[in-house]
Parts: C-alpha cells; sequence; structure tokens
C-alpha cells in the first residue's frame, strides 16, 4: 500500500488529468488505486458498487493495464480502452500517462511516479488465475477452519 498519503484534491487533480489524456488521445482511460478509488470522465467512485458499476462498461471491451507505482510500491492501474487503438499507441501512452501523473507530485521531491509497460493479454490472464487460485485456497483454509 501507499505510504504517501494522498488528499481530495490530489485525487480530483489525478482525475482531472486523466481525463485530459482521454481526450487528447482519444483513448477511454480510468485510473484505480488500490485504496478503492476509481477516477474516471474527471469524477471520483469511492464507493464499491459505483466503482463496479463504471468497471462495468470495460467487461465486454479489450483492455491494457498499466500498473503504476509510486515511490516503488504499487499504488493503482491505469486501465485504457484498447478497442480501434494500436499497440504503438498504447505504447506510447506509458511515458505521456508518467509525464502527467508525475507532474502532479512533481513539487514534492519524495515522491516517484512510474507508470510500467501495460500487461498484455497473457499478463491479465496470468493474475487472474492467481486471483482464481487464492480465492480457492482461502476457501479451502475457510471450510477446514470452520469445521
Amino acid at each position: 500500500m501507499i505510504t504517501y498519503s494522498l488528499e481530495q484534491k490530489d485525487y480530483q487533480t489525478l482525475a482531472e488529468a486523466i481525463n485530459t489524456f482521454s481526450g487528447i488521445t482519444q483513448i477511454d482511460t480510468a485510473f484505480y488505486t488500490l485504496d478503492g478509488q476509481l477516477l474516471k470522465n474527471g469524477s471520483i467512485f469511492q464507493k464499491p458498487e459505483d466503482v463496479q458499476q463504471s468497471l462495468n462498461v470495460y467487461s465486454d471491451e479489450i483492455f491494457s493495464i498499466f500498473p503504476v507505482t509510486m515511490n516503488y510500491k504499487l499504488w493503482g492501474l491505469v486501465i485504457c480502452n484498447s478497442v480501434n487503438v494500436s499497440q504503438q499507441r498504447i505504447s506510447l501512452s506509458r511515458n505521456y500517462l508518467e509525464n502527467i501523473i508525475g507532474q502532479i507530485f512533481e513539487s514534492d521531491t519524495d515522491v516517484k511516479i512510474t507508470v510500467w509497460d501495460a500487461l498484455g493479454s497473457e499478463g491479465i490472464s496470468a493474475l487472474r488465475n492467481f486471483d482464481t487460485y487464492l480465492r480457492s485456497e482461502a476457501s479451502k483454509k475457510n471450510i477446514v477452519n470452520t469445521g
């Protein structure tokens, strides 16, 4: 988890930056922070049901996910709709995303933002498989512990 404490204005500034990125690149983009905030269309979604509803639009789409670290710790994920977008445009987007997100925190010299290369479909599948495995193992332990 992040150790840098974000204020509401930081989330709003980041939401606006992601929205500007979407407008300029014409790539539908959202940012999900590991503390449960979804930044999309210039708005901040905090309630789990609002986050889920906003993410449902991506369920049938092809998307690219860029992991984002803050001070070398996983902080969030940039989600880009990749339908009708070349892989080259997606790859070029990484630098642009890193610049716009980094500029928000540039006044803090202790904050280092890194946007990693987008996960490919194999990486996303591997994460899903890992999640399924963890859920399966957790449910086995719960059955054993409660029996």
